[in-house]
């Protein structure tokens, strides 16, 4: 049985190395879309000692983000930002593969803006054709894509404060978005940029 397993195992480990490097070559892609052009992913799988559920291997995921070749572990070599774009990038393209029936980010607009912003956002909005997505943002290039606006805000009384949540449409919604160009004073031009980003 023993032997068995190790079989089993080992074939496992084959077809994933045999796999990394097309999917390597497709989050790159993905990247270069979120302006990370430079950078390159590595999957570095090793056979351990022991066996689990899903085989006997450690799965190390690497990155170069310098046009060098020196790879590093992901948790050392990116930023916040760049964190949240790879995990974006990841989920993307693994989303045919892996049926999620649902994906939250939290503040995933880290470090980014402008164009960078509109394509995370589209990407998100293509996801959204095959799951539940679900997107905390301060930017208003993402929050005019969504299919629904939901404002999240809290009420304070005497003896506690509460998280409340709202679903904007219509005005509320332009001046909301208005509001993340503009900040707390709404301006004309910055309610008229929201309704040209909510045409898409």
């Amino acid at each position: 049985q023993e032997k068995e397993l190790k079989k089993l195992a080992q074939k496992l480990t084959k077809n994933r190395k045999s796999k990394t490097t097309g999917i390597e070559k497709h989050v790159e892609e993905q990247l270069a879309n979120l302006g990370m052009a430079h950078s390159r992913v590595k999957f570095d799988v090793t056979e351990s000692d022991s066996y689990a559920t899903n085989g006997m291997d450690q799965l190390q995921l690497l990155l170069s983000s310098d046009k060098g070749t020196t790879y590093n572990e992901i948790k050392k070599a990116a930023s916040g930002g760049e964190l949240a774009r790879i995990n974006l990038s990841l989920k993307s393209v693994l989303a045919d593969f892996v049926k999620m029936p649902s994906s939250i980010y939290d503040e995933i607009d880290t470090g980014v803006s402008g164009e960078i912003a509109r394509k995370v956002g589209g990407m998100m909005q293509e996801m959204s054709g095959s799951q539940q997505v679900i997107v905390i943002t301060h930017l208003p290039q993402i929050a005019s894509l969504g299919t629904n606006h939901l404002f999240v805000y809290k009420s304070e009384n005497k003896s506690s404060v509460e998280t409340q949540v709202r679903i904007l449409a219509g005005d509320e919604r332009i001046n909301e978005i208005a509001k993340m160009i503009s900040g707390d004073v709404l301006t004309a031009h910055a309610v008229e940029q929201s309704k040209e980003l909510l045409k898409g």
